[in-house]
């Protein structure tokens, strides 16, 4: 019963204490880092016009675009840890937005860890780590192998664009730096 009145307290704290303290932190830091911008009065000017402007839908395209991106990594996150704790796609999604916000105030977005296992069950916590950790390195692992599919396929771009000598230096760098990182990847997943 302790147990129980406990985390219902932390929740309270985290919901009506910690929650608009990290609102107001972050936006402080958003203004203070606009104001140390230079010619930021300018560039709020050209943000409105990028409302009105002709390219409008482009700003729209990328708003969607976001939302899907979070959307799809929310699903991701409900499958990866569905064996532990069933989530809402919901929670997902406040997961994500939480571990996105504790990313932000720490080095190396840690944070992102801490932040997406606040809605995992106590017990269930340490594995729900080492899970997210597997999960971010199969998705540099996709990401790496997507990269060289790229460089394979605009290979004779390069090849007509760099000396030979330099062609062959970076061409067969990047391939055995994607190689080992992959293979140093996958036997770790």
């Amino acid at each position: 019963m302790y147990s129980l009145v406990q985390n219902k307290n932390i929740k309270i704290i985290i919901n009506y204490v910690l929650g608009p303290l990290v609102f107001i932190l972050l936006a402080v830091s958003i203004y203070r880092q606009i104001q140390l911008q230079p010619n930021w009065k300018e560039s709020i000017f050209q943000l409105r016009q990028g409302f009105n402007g002709s390219h409008a839908w482009m700003l729209f395209l990328a708003f969607v675009l976001m939302f899907l991106n979070w959307g799809v990594e929310a699903r991701k996150w409900q499958i990866v840890v569905r064996k532990l704790q069933p989530l809402t796609l919901w929670e997902s999604f406040k997961a994500i937005f939480t571990g996105t916000t504790m990313a932000s105030f720490t080095p190396n977005r840690t944070g992102e860890y801490v932040g997406r296992i606040l809605y995992v069950h106590e017990g269930k916590r340490l594995q729900a780590i080492s899970v997210t950790i597997m999960c971010s390195m199969a998705q540099l692992q996709v990401t790496l192998y997507t990269g060289l599919a790229a460089l394979l396929s605009i290979q004779q771009v390069l090849r007509q664009r760099l000396a030979p000598e330099s062609f062959f230096f970076l061409f067969s760098g990047l391939l055995l730096f994607v190689t080992i990182i992959g293979a140093v990847l996958l036997t770790l997943i």
